[in-house]
């Protein structure tokens, strides 16, 4: 036999089939390539796969690298935020960017809970918090009560109470001591007290302390509420029982009926008269007359006469008499009040010359006048300008151009009766 057909090789007189192992001529391809496995194609060998961790290069085999893993290409630039390698025919994440942590293939940015290497920052430090930065955890914040130093957290002290300072020597007058993380008044210094967070001398609102407060007329004095010379603690208020007249002459000693305390003992006061109680001559009156209007000494028209008003005159009542309501009690008697207006205010004459017309109505029919420059008219009302007057035994209007207003008087909306 000559030759074999492509393909085939001689084994003795016969033509065979090429296989790997026997490939003709071309020998064994499986033994034929370094770092892989040869097969035969026809009558030549050919480099079928390389071993684990080298690749195809043309008809060679090179080993796998990080920048060439075979199937898996670039391992350098296959992470994001990290750097990848390669081990056998794969990319492994090799390691992570600063900022990055490995979690399984891939890289996570870094929190304060896992801040890759160097673990979890929030329960890395004592009484504190962290916090991370980069690749490394740093102290965050302290716990109430704590303050930094360093990259640890120390407990506040009175001398060092973190942001609040030195407490000892905060407070004028007192001295002062740390709870958690704020300084508070321990205490103040002799002559001082607290009044909530600074020391005051001692002084009727804060007597001794800073709750108790000098009240009723009370002085602190010697740190406690003692009452002024001269007046006695009663009830808590300090009186003067010589013209107190809840306290007259002694304590809850009340004056009744409108009295004074006059010198420890009861009494209406100068100027009142007891009229039912204690009463001022409050109201005030004009003659209602054209002639003088006697006062009598007793409410009777037969009783004595002690002296007269005249036109122009005010009358200054106290009230009733006790036995009715015809008769005022004045200074020194008793006046018919028939006779008498009450006046609500006083004015006077401005007119340049000659009398003021009195008028029925506003610019009314004429009832008579007032002579020029005359005082004490007594007034009623107002309206519009004009005034309503009493004088003599007339009662009308007279114009506010020419009469003014020297005072308007208030008095009670009953009148009370006089003790005679």
């Amino acid at each position: 036999m000559k030759s074999c057909n492509s393909g085939y090789h001689k084994n003795g007189n016969s033509c065979e089939k090429n296989t790997d192992t026997n490939c003709g001529a071309a020998g064994n391809c499986t033994t034929k390539y370094s770092n892989g496995t040869g097969g035969c194609s026809g009558d030549s060998c050919y480099l079928k796969s390389c071993n684990s961790g080298y690749h195809k290069n043309g008809n060679n085999c090179d080993k796998n690298t990080d920048t060439n893993c075979g199937t898996d290409g670039n391992c350098t630039t296959k992470y994001s935020n990290g750097t990848g390698g390669c081990s056998g025919d794969a990319c492994v994440l090799k390691s992570c960017n600063s900022g990055y942590h490995k979690n399984g293939n891939s890289c996570e940015k870094n929190t304060d809970t896992n801040c890759g290497a160097a673990g979890n920052c929030t329960t890395k430090y004592s009484n504190g918090t962290g916090g991370c930065s980069g690749d490394s955890c740093y102290l965050k914040s302290c716990n109430s009560g704590y303050h930094k130093n360093g990259n640890q957290c120390e407990k506040n002290t009175d001398t060092n109470c973190g942001a609040a300072g030195n407490c000892t020597t905060k407070y004028s007058n007192g001295t002062g001591a740390c709870s958690g993380d704020s300084c508070y008044l321990k205490s103040c210094n002799g002559g001082y007290h607290k009044n909530g967070d600074s020391c005051e001398v001692d002084n009727n609102d804060h007597c001794g302390n800073s709750t108790t407060k000098c009240t009723g007329g009370k002085n602190c004095i010697n740190g406690s509420c003692q009452c002024p010379g001269g007046q006695t603690d009663c009830g808590g208020t300090c009186v003067y029982t010589s013209s107190n007249t809840s306290h007259c002459g002694s304590c809850n000693h009340a004056c009744t009926n409108g009295m004074s305390c006059i010198s420890g003992t009861c009494a209406c006061g100068s100027g009142q008269l007891l009229c039912g109680s204690c009463t001022g001559a409050n109201i005030q009156g004009a003659p209602n007359v054209n002639t003088d209007l006697n006062i009598r000494q007793s409410p009777d028209v037969s009783s004595a006469s002690l002296g007269t008003y005249v036109l122009g005159d005010k009358i200054f009542i106290y009230g009733y008499s006790s036995s009715g309501n015809s008769w005022y009690r004045v200074d020194g008697g008793y006046v018919n009040a028939a006779y008498v207006y009450l006046c609500h205010g006083w004015g006077h004459v401005v007119t340049s010359s000659g009398g003021l017309n009195i008028r029925q109505t506003i610019n009314g029919t004429i009832l008579g006048s007032i002579p020029y420059g005359t005082t004490n008219v007594c007034i009623n009302s107002s309206s519009n300008g004009w005034y309503n007057i009493s004088y003599s035994k007339t009662t009308g209007w007279v114009s506010g151009d020419y009469f003014s207003v020297d005072e308007w008087v208030t008095y009670p909306s009953s009148i009370g009766h006089c003790q005679n």
